[in-house]
């Protein structure tokens, strides 16, 4: 019997998701430059041929990563960013749903790498690139947060952006080594990450 067009769709999405899910982890560990397309399709136990069936590239595999990695992340701070919470709640909150899923979920600091990747590698394609300039949202978001919760005096002082910036690669830090270390990596508590915007 003939397969519907419903579970032909299926088969070709799963088969994506088979290939990314695979190259996610090499990328995060080798970067766009160490890593090929028999790499990617070794890992997701595939052919070569097949790989190049749904992507035109590992170019295009990275960039399709990196776009997740975006909407994942971006997704989640604009989300808080609209909740009628003040600025500080907003930030504690935001250090416990990270620090938890960083420890929960392996594919957070993989996405993570992948935008470490992206903004180290020299040469990127124009949908790499479209997608780095939304990457940088998530500072930007906490900058505000930061500055609107100036007036309560709970905050640090300095720099707006540049406490931003600390707090958010502080997130990237740990990614970096959870991969690193594996199942030795130890969370830290929240507290800890509040301290480096709020006073205590």
């Amino acid at each position: 019997m003939p397969r519907t067009s419903e579970q032909l769709k299926q088969i070709k999405e799963e088969s994506k998701e088979n290939i990314l899910h695979a190259a996610l982890d090499i990328f995060a560990k080798r970067g766009l430059y160490a890593t090929s397309i028999g790499d990617i399709a070794k890992k997701a136990n595939i052919s070569n041929g097949l790989a190049y069936h749904y992507f035109q590239s590992k170019d295009d595999i990275f960039a399709e990563l990196l776009k997740k990695a975006v909407e994942r992340f971006s997704g989640a701070i604009n989300k808080l960013n609209t909740m009628n919470l003040t600025p500080s709640t907003k930030v504690k909150f935001l250090s416990r749903f990270m620090l938890e899923t960083i420890n929960d979920d392996n594919e957070t600091s993989s996405f993570f790498m992948i935008m470490m990747q992206a903004g180290l590698t020299d040469e990127v394609s124009e949908k790499v690139a479209n997608e780095l300039r939304v990457a940088g949202e998530p500072i930007i978001i906490i900058a505000n947060i930061i500055k609107n919760g100036r007036e309560t005096g709970e905050f640090c002082e300095g720099e707006s952006g540049k406490l931003a910036t600390l707090y958010w690669s502080t997130f990237q830090g740990m990614c970096m080594y959870k991969i690193i270390q594996g199942k030795d990596f130890v969370v830290p508590d929240p507290s800890m990450l509040n301290r480096i915007l709020l006073k205590e």
